[in-house]
């Protein structure tokens, strides 16, 4: 006879293959089973068809919460990383020899976005302080332990504005940040 788990939203008793998995419980299963969850979401899904207002204040709700956990979900992300690393690395490559034209196509985009991007007028100075920028971040990466990118404050192709490849327009961030940011520009 298979383990039997109980349900905290139907009260009933179901096999432990009926609990979808999660790490952070002691036994490593939801506290509630797959039918529930599913009912959960077709009616939180209704919720949200039929009163908008719920669906505003279900947002809210989610929003402050990742306000308040910020650098809890930070440092959990960051552990995640590293522990997954390879695998990551793995899983892009995969994707990459896949994906081989994409992967190229968007390669050349990028290249050809930021030579575009680039001003004639900049100076060997300009140049130089824009290279101490990528080493400052790898600087700050080996001794930080934390991955930090190169970031244009002003997006090079941000949705509605565009920014130049200027050492006025470059600032060093963790990754985690610049992930964030996207190419998203806010006054």
């Amino acid at each position: 006879m298979p383990l039997q788990k109980l349900c905290n939203r139907c009260k009933q008793e179901k096999p432990t293959d009926a609990f979808y998995a999660n790490k952070r419980m002691k036994d490593g299963l939801n506290t509630f089973c797959i039918e529930c969850h599913k009912a959960d979401n077709i009616t939180r899904k209704a919720k949200n068809r039929a009163q908008p207002e719920f669906r505003e204040a279900e947002l809210e709700y989610k929003k402050a919460y990742r306000e308040k956990n910020v650098g809890q979900r930070a440092a959990y992300i960051t552990q995640w990383r590293v522990r997954k690393k390879a695998h990551v690395a793995a899983y892009s490559a995969a994707y990459r020899q896949a994906n081989r034209a994409r992967s190229a196509y968007l390669c050349q985009k990028r290249k050809i976005a930021l030579t575009q991007r680039i001003p004639k007028w900049l100076t060997d100075d300009d140049f130089w302080v824009i290279e101490q920028a990528y080493e400052l971040a790898a600087l700050r990466t080996e001794r930080l332990g934390v991955e930090f990118h190169v970031d244009h404050v002003i997006p090079l192709r941000g949705r509605n504005v565009s920014g130049l490849h200027v050492p006025q327009n470059l600032q060093v961030v963790t990754w985690l940040e610049n992930q964030r940011k996207s190419n998203f520009y806010e006054v």
